[in-house]
C-alpha cells in the first residue's frame, strides 16, 4: 500500500507553527523571570540600606546617650552642634549616611533631669529616589 502523499504535503507547516509557539512561550517566561529577578534585587538592596540606616541611627543614638550621661547635660550630645552647624559624625561603616542627634533636657526639682535623645540616619538626598532611606530612633535618659 502506498502512502497518501496528499495528506503528508498538507501537514508540512504544522511543525513550524508548533516550534514558533513554543519559542514565544519560552521567551515570554524568560522575560518575566528576568523582570521578577530585577524587582527582587531592588527590594533586597532597599532592605539592606534600611538595615544599614537602622544601625547608623543606633550608633548615633549610643553616641548621644554617652555624651548626655557623661556630662549630665545635652550641650555635647547634639549633632550637628548648635555652635558648629557643619559638624558631622563620620563612621567608616556607614559611608554616605547623614546622621543627626538632637537632645532635649527637662529638669525636675533640680535633682532629676530627663533627656530625650533622638538620632536620625539618612542616605540619599532626594526622598523620591529609589535608594533613599531614613531612620529615626529615640531614647529617654534619666539622671538623678
Amino acid at each position: 500500500m502506498r502512502p497518501n502523499l496528499k495528506s503528508v504535503s498538507a501537514q508540512k507547516g504544522m511543525a513550524l507553527i508548533a516550534v514558533i509557539f513554543i519559542m514565544v512561550v519560552i521567551g515570554s517566561s524568560i522575560s518575566m523571570m528576568m523582570k521578577f529577578s530585577n524587582i527582587n534585587q531592588a527590594g533586597f538592596d532597599q532592605s539592606l540600606q534600611m538595615t544599614r540606616a537602622d544601625l547608623a541611627a543606633k550608633s548615633a543614638l549610643a553616641w548621644g546617650i554617652y555624651h548626655a550621661k557623661n556630662d549630665n547635660d545635652c550641650s555635647n550630645a547634639r549633632l550637628p552642634d548648635s555652635g558648629n552647624p557643619t559638624d558631622t559624625m563620620t563612621l567608616t561603616a556607614f559611608t554616605g549616611f547623614n546622621m543627626t542627634v538632637q537632645c532635649i533636657l527637662n529638669e525636675y526639682d533640680g535633682a532629676i533631669s530627663i533627656m530625650k535623645i533622638t538620632a536620625t540616619a539618612e542616605y540619599g538626598s532626594n526622598p523620591s529616589s529609589n535608594d533613599y532611606v531614613w531612620r529615626s530612633i529615640s531614647a529617654t535618659v534619666e539622671n538623678f
